[in-house]
């Protein structure tokens, strides 16, 4: 167990050292890419000790992570809308789209 955390340690350092060089994420995100293919391909199938879904099917666990996703999405779409809706440039816009809704609400006719 602890070399795993290790492992990730150091491949979490990794990544933030190439995001502060880089001032960015995205050079980040190929090697992500890279990373998760290579494990799930060669890695997760070989591996006798984890459970595959069409070897073994569908436990508790794996329910309960289907369940965790949906509702960490559902959450984190909801940040995203505030994070989006409270945003400068979205809530100028917002307000001159009400300002309009408003004008043709008072004169129908033009």
């Amino acid at each position: 167990m602890w070399n795993k955390l290790l492992f990730f340690f150091i491949v979490g350092l990794l990544f933030g050292v190439i995001a502060y060089v880089n001032g960015s994420i995205l050079p980040g995100i190929p090697a992500h890419i890279l990373g998760d293919v290579t494990f799930f391909t060669l890695v997760w199938p070989n591996d006798a000790g984890r459970p595959l879904l069409s070897r073994d099917g569908a436990d508790a666990g794996f329910w309960i992570a289907v369940v965790v996703t949906i509702v960490f999405f559902a959450l984190s779409a909801m940040a995203l809308r505030q994070v989006v809706l409270s945003s400068p440039k979205h809530s100028s816009d917002e307000r001159r789209r009400e300002g309009m809704l408003m004008e043709l609400m008072k004169n129908p006719g033009k």
